[in-house]
């Protein structure tokens, strides 16, 4: 009897990694309806942001970090790390950085522009409309960020991965489910 209940419980499990309140995605679950941030528009970010419109149909990994801090630093670090092979080959890596020298910042952490698309906040107006749209509040008088947001193919945003949480397994767990909707 024992043995018959163990083999239902190993045939019936969830992966025990997934995030059981958020669909079978591994990351934290973000506010209900919220989409890919409009940032297009706004002057101050280079090269310009990229659109709602034209993050649908793929699924889409939106990095922001300030350069010039400890959380940029870990992001870096993790991006830098990501191989060819680690993401689904459809996904779509943004990375939105400010507060530093993003060229030396990208330098430093071997950030390969060819996998992922780097887009910089250069004035206060735009660093803090960036900050305001995704959440991200200075700790203390640190700059201190870091935020993952996955997006789904229509560019809903599913599931946030923070500094500390930073999983490429995790991720392209999530990238993939993500790029099936």
């Amino acid at each position: 009897m024992i043995l018959l209940a163990a083999a239902v419980w190993l045939l019936t499990r969830e992966d025990e990694r997934a995030n059981a309140v958020n669909d079978g995605l591994r990351g934290s679950t973000p506010p209900a309806g919220q989409v890919w941030p409009a940032l297009d528009e706004l002057d101050g970010i280079s090269p310009a942001f990229p659109s709602l419109e034209a993050v649908r149909g793929g699924a889409s990994m939106l990095v922001a970090t300030c350069a010039d801090c400890r959380s940029g630093d870990i992001i870096g670090g993790f991006i830098g790390r990501l191989g060819p092979d680690t993401l689904p080959d459809d996904a779509r890596v943004v990375v939105l950085t400010w507060g530093g020298d993003q060229e030396a910042w990208a330098d430093e952490w071997h950030v390969d522009p060819e996998q992922v698309e780097l887009h910089e906040a250069t004035t206060p107006a735009a660093v803090a409309r960036v900050r305001r749209e995704l959440g991200i509040a200075p700790v203390g008088d640190a700059e201190e960020s870091g935020i993952t947001f996955l997006h789904d193919t229509r560019g809903r945003w599913r599931s946030t991965y923070y500094v500390g949480q930073l999983d490429a397994r995790d991720i392209a767990h999530d990238l993939e489910r993500l790029g099936e909707d």
